[in-house]
């Protein structure tokens, strides 16, 4: 068997193997030869005067012990060892050896993997409503579940038992899944919790689906942690090929047309990523990856090349206008010098802890949250607003402050909470984060998971900061760039929020680092980690056995695959499910049509935990209420419409969207068919105003409802209704004034 060159055995394995003893049949069954053949002529094994010396390699085989006759003519001189190359697919299944596929398959592993770290930023799928963060997160579970699959069959060949990873990080990345889980079962909306907001999916299956990357990681790459390269190469191909599309975009060239939710093109170019802001981010964060890759290239041109490609990221960061992907880009190449140099570690830390909490005071001290227009030295309206859900937000955490209010739950919680000044400038342009993922996390788990999230990134960059120095120079410069991708995610993540390609490059960033710096192996805490040659020793083949052999072993195997492909098969639900609503809703606009319904009807079988695809079937059902070419009249496409957003009510309880859709309906009913209808549009109406109470355009709506319900009625209740409308119409004129605040 052969070996790539990083798994030759060095001089000393060479020194103290022995290879395996073959009996001699010439020269009887107690007598063993000791002599390995040469080039298929078996040695003799005749020993003269008893004496040994260890002979030298032949073609890659290793040194065995070899009895000499010591005479006076010459010893032939030994040929120098070819470089070996690795095994191909084909020549290790003809030679039915274990360790040759078993070899193979780990680097199948590794190169699936890679290729998940590589298309989750820049993957996106326009054939679906939500074209960007569900094919990331589709394309991150089938590759990951193909390199589990890949890593767990390479050691199942050879007898080899995949360990859990000793690391802190790693364990630490536990406690993080397992708060989340808790803050998820006090959650005031666990199923939200657990699978995560449409379009955000940031909940607790995706918190896990991380830790589980960091996890694969480590077992993939902790026995040649050098091999991280290829992640890194991987990451810093990414972002070269989001500057490039951003740049495309930039000068009108795309695949499609792109629209935001009100209906208008996009005023930066949005990238791969679905919004210019997070494109910016993950081009800052991908930055310190490229300029490791052109620091540690040898070949002048790739160097070159390398450098162009930094050119390009740097120029989509332009395009986008993204300054918290700038920050991010200068942050990272700044910290990746820093990490690698002989500064303290407490300096190094010290200086990021400083940057942070510039970026942090910077909103604060010239953002005025009462008057987002106006921000004194930075002239933008950027810093006020910020400052202002920050405040908000952090009234919210004080709240709940233990274990927050849960994962994703922001969205339906956050109103009660925002000031009347933002109330009255947004309305009902609520936002789902707080536009920081630190507060993102304090809200969310609470003060425990704040405080777990800022244990492990902060374990993370001390590990690098501490021990990045003492490595040799290709892993010192690569250790860095994890370490400096880390700081990058943490400055953008001042004023961004949390999405899937942004936070899976942090906890790739920690998953590096655990696996070039926190291996604690018995040589202390500060060893360097090397990479491990192979269990068999190069030049050893052992067949693979047939018959009992086969049968036995490939149980386990066959066993493995088809869960692997029901796993794939599920995790394919969720985007097929966005696609058949995709479809319904290019079809809606042509009015009825059974297919149409059938696809929204297919949506919400695919995947019958999102409340979005109930959303846009009651949307449909009533549009097209009246419509004559329906099979059924408009009471009943009403009443159907108002069961889908109740359906949509019950996984998503204090989503006003849906109350206010709701209402709608039901004051459609109570003028069409009976005015009872409005007493169920009143309670919905009043539900949402009290979600959301200082929100002057809710008020607006909710008067509108009960002037629509007072003109149907007469006398006193008709008096009581129009009281009630003018009430809510003061309220709002109020509001608007800036005279009152309403809790």
């Amino acid at each position: 068997m052969t070996h790539p060159p990083d798994q030759q055995p060095d001089e000393r394995s060479q020194q103290d193997f022995t290879g395996e003893e073959m009996v001699d049949q010439t020269n009887g069954p107690d007598e063993q030869a000791s002599q390995e053949p040469l080039l298929g002529v078996p040695a003799s094994s005749d020993p003269i005067l008893g004496e040994t010396v260890p002979s030298e390699p032949i073609l890659g085989q290793p040194a065995v012990e070899t009895t000499v006759a010591v005479y006076e003519e010459t010893v032939p001189e030994t040929i120098p060892p070819v470089e070996p190359k690795p095994p191909t697919v084909a020549d290790a299944i003809r030679s039915r050896d274990p360790a040759a596929i078993s070899e193979i398959l780990e680097r199948g592993a590794r190169m699936l993997f890679a290729t998940s770290i590589f298309l989750v930023p820049i993957v996106f799928d326009p054939r679906t409503i939500d074209a960007f963060n569900l094919a990331k997160l589709t394309t991150l579970w089938f590759f990951g579940v193909l390199a589990i699959a890949a890593a767990w069959l390479s050691a199942h060949i050879v007898g080899r038992r995949l360990s859990f990873p000793r690391s802190r990080l790693v364990h630490l990345a536990i406690l993080i899944l397992g708060v989340t889980a808790l803050a998820t079962l006090f959650s005031p909306n666990r199923t939200l919790s657990i699978f995560g907001l449409y379009h955000r999916y940031e909940g607790l299956v995706s918190i896990a689906l991380y830790v589980a990357a960091v996890v694969v990681m480590f077992v993939l790459y902790r026995r040649r942690p050098g091999r991280l390269g290829e992640i890194a190469t991987a990451i810093a191909a990414a972002g070269g090929v989001a500057g490039a599309y951003v740049i495309l975009q930039r000068f009108g060239v795309d695949v499609t047309e792109w629209r935001q939710a009100s209906g208008g093109a996009p005023r930066f170019p949005i990238g791969p990523l679905g919004n210019s802001a997070f494109t910016a981010s993950f081009l800052g964060i991908s930055a310190p990856f490229i300029v490791y890759r052109a620091a540690t290239t040898r070949v002048f041109t790739r160097r070159v090349v390398w450098a162009i490609v930094l050119l390009i990221p740097l120029l989509g960061l332009w395009f986008t206008g993204g300054r918290s992907g700038m920050l991010a880009a200068g942050a990272g190449i700044l910290a990746l010098p820093l990490f690698t140099s002989r500064v303290a570690p407490l300096r190094k830390l010290a200086l990021v802890l400083l940057a942070l909490v510039a970026l942090v005071v910077t909103p604060l001290l010239f953002g005025d949250p009462t008057d987002p227009q106006e921000t004194q030295v930075l002239r933008t309206g950027t810093a006020g607003y910020r400052a202002q859900i920050w405040d908000a937000s952090f009234r919210m955490f004080t709240n709940r402050p233990i274990l927050g209010w849960g994962p994703e739950t922001f969205y339906g919680n956050y109103p009660r909470f925002r000031r009347a000044d933002e109330a009255r400038r947004t309305g009902l342009a609520i936002t789902d984060k707080p536009h920081s993922v630190y507060l993102g996390w304090a809200t969310s788990t609470g003060i425990v998971g704040f405080a777990a999230y800022l244990l492990l990134f902060g374990t993370a960059l001390t590990l690098v900061a501490r021990r990045a120095s003492k490595l040799d120079h290709t892993k010192r410069l690569l250790a860095a760039a994890f370490g400096a991708g880390l700081v990058a995610y943490l400055v953008q993540g001042v004023y961004s929020i949390d999405v899937p390609p942004l936070f899976l490059m942090a906890w790739i960033c920690v998953g590096g680092i655990a696996v070039l710096l926190d291996r604690t192996r018995g040589a202390g805490a500060d060893a360097e980690p090397q990479d491990e040659a192979e269990a068999a020793p190069a030049g050893t083949r052992r067949p693979m056995a047939s018959g009992p052999w086969l049968r036995r072993r490939w149980v386990a195997p066959t066993v493995a695959g088809l869960i692997a492909l029901a796993l794939i098969v599920v995790g394919f639900g969720p985007l097929r499910a966005d696609h058949a609503a995709w479809a319904g809703e290019r079809r809606a606009s042509l009015g009825w049509s059974t297919d149409t319904l059938e696809l929204y009807e297919k949506a919400i079988a695919l995947n019958p935990r999102e409340a979005a695809y109930r959303g846009v079937a009651g949307s449909y059902m009533e549009r097209i209420a009246g419509n004559r070419a329906a099979p059924f009249g408009a009471e009943t496409a009403l009443r159907r419409s108002a069961a889908y957003y109740l359906q949509a009510l019950d996984l998503q309880p204090r989503n006003v969207y849906f109350m206010i859709n709701v209402a709608r309906v039901y004051t459609r009913l109570g003028k069409d068919v009976n005015e009872e209808f409005f007493e169920l549009g009143d309670s919905w109406m009043g539900q949402a105003v009290s979600l959301d109470p200082l929100n002057p355009q809710m008020r607006d709506l909710y008067t509108d409802l009960l002037n629509q319900w007072q003109e149907e009625l007469s006398g006193s209740s008709r008096r009581e209704i129009l009281d009630r409308a003018r009430t809510q119409a003061g309220i709002a004129q109020q509001i608007r004034a800036g005279r009152t605040v309403i809790r």
